[in-house]
């Protein structure tokens, strides 16, 4: 599906850090073997497994039978 929408993606790639604003992400801060770099989109789709890319954006979650507030 992700190959058919024309969307860019790439393995091996970690999530480092969220540029963000307003309940907005701006920009993902990503590392690769080519270093550090930022992507920035209209759409991110979270495949961290674990949320992280919504929690660092200041996303509520939970954790457990708990919810944290961002």
């Amino acid at each position: 599906m992700v190959v058919g929408s024309g969307a860019a993606f790439s393995f091996n790639t970690h999530l480092v850090d969220v540029v963000s604003s307003h309940g907005s992400v701006e920009a993902a801060i990503l590392w690769a073997k080519g270093g550090l770099y930022a992507v920035r989109s209209k759409v991110y789709i979270d495949a961290t497994g674990d949320g992280d890319l919504c929690a660092l954006a200041g996303a509520e979650y939970g954790k457990g039978e708990s919810r944290i507030a961002r």
